[in-house]
């Protein structure tokens, strides 16, 4: 199994970097900080969309 690189970057903690095994690992980290999305109702992209459309950050995430 690869390891997943999450990168995390909004206007209130700056940028985070996690090193993750799966992709559940990741929804819980994400789902931890953005507390005001619902996961199963909302989705990572959906965040991450809302951020840049914002201007206030990003979520991305890398195999290594």
């Amino acid at each position: 199994m690869s390891t997943l690189k999450l990168i995390i970057k909004d206007d209130i903690c700056g940028k985070e970097v996690y090193l993750c095994k799966s992709i559940d690992e990741i929804e819980d980290i994400v789902f931890n900080i953005f507390t005001d999305w619902t996961r199963g109702e909302d989705t990572v992209q959906e965040i991450d969309e809302h951020l840049r459309s914002k201007g206030v950050g990003y979520i991305k995430v890398k195999k290594l």
